[in-house]
């Protein structure tokens, strides 16, 4: 593959084909400085704590940057894990959780609207 067209693929595209994502395509995903994406890129350690960035070529493997990213404590790591995943194709729609709160009284779940059927009538 041609320069040209690794450069014309988008980047979901891009980094799907490789398994590995550059600190340039983590700053553009997660709307960040290049700096700091070199800095998160740099501190990204595999399964084992090793360095993940592979010799010979900028990057690491995508899944270890959004798995380090969960495990930041910093306060936006969390929302910059899901936004990465979403551009990637990784993350299923989202759903609304609705807290219910404590009460003594028991909790009814309508589970579907039941259709009534008429009852057969029995010939003697």
């Amino acid at each position: 593959m041609t320069k040209k067209l690794w450069d014309a693929m988008s980047l979901k595209e891009r980094v799907l084909e490789s398994g590995l994502i550059s600190s340039a395509d983590a700053a553009e995903v997660l709307k960040i400085s290049a700096a700091h994406a070199r800095r998160l890129i740099k501190d990204v350690r595999d399964s084992v704590g090793e360095d993940a960035r592979i010799p010979g070529r900028t990057g690491v493997p995508y899944q270890a940057l959004i798995d380090a990213l969960y495990a930041r404590k910093a306060k936006d790591s969390f929302a910059q894990a899901q936004r990465l995943e979403s551009a990637l194709g990784l993350r299923k729609k989202t759903r609304t959780l609705h807290v219910v709160p404590d009460s003594s009284e028991p909790l009814l779940i309508p589970l579907a609207e039941l259709e009534v059927m008429p009852e057969e009538e029995t010939i003697n």
